[in-house]
């Protein structure tokens, strides 16, 4: 088994090597779980290359690896990654199981399609948050013009002067 962790300008980027065994994978998540409490990414990409198959008892304690790792900032975006057929469909499960829990878990065959996901979020954050300016500007726009017709028809009330 071999495992390398590089810290990537957005991201987490986490490599495991020959995994055969469930304490391989645990140990990987240890850390995971230790340099991205130092890093502090919100996105993180597990990639497994040359790995046993996953069994589905193997699938269900991922999932809640990958739960106990998100705790620690609950928006993580957690991208999946394995280079064989058994081992993607196996991350497909683990990820819609992730899914139905509410964590930010996908799977992907390959790394560029799982950091575009990454950058397709920071589009969007930023697209909500300018509709969101908008809106609050759209907000004040609407009350100005209802505090004129106010003041305009306390001007015109003689009863008001």
């Amino acid at each position: 088994m071999g495992c390398r962790i590089a810290v990537e300008r957005d991201f987490l980027h986490a490599e495991l090597l020959h995994r055969e065994t469930a304490e391989e994978t645990r140990a990987f998540f240890r850390a995971i779980t230790r340099e991205n409490r130092i890093q502090r990414h919100s996105c993180l990409l597990l990639e497994f290359r040359s790995s046993r198959p996953f069994s589905f008892a193997d699938q269900l304690e991922l999932v809640e690896l990958l739960i106990r790792l998100a705790l620690d900032e609950p928006s993580h975006k957690i991208a999946l990654v394995g280079d064989g057929d058994e081992i993607s469909s196996s991350f497909v499960h683990v990820a819609s199981l992730a899914q139905q829990r509410g964590h930010h878990v996908r799977s992907f065959k390959t790394t560029t399609l799982a950091v575009q996901w990454f950058m397709n979020r920071r589009s969007q954050e930023d697209r909500r948050n300018r509709e969101h300016s908008q809106q609050m500007q759209a907000q004040r726009d609407r009350d100005n013009r209802r505090n004129m017709e106010r003041r305009r028809l306390d001007l015109d009330d003689p009863q008001m002067a």
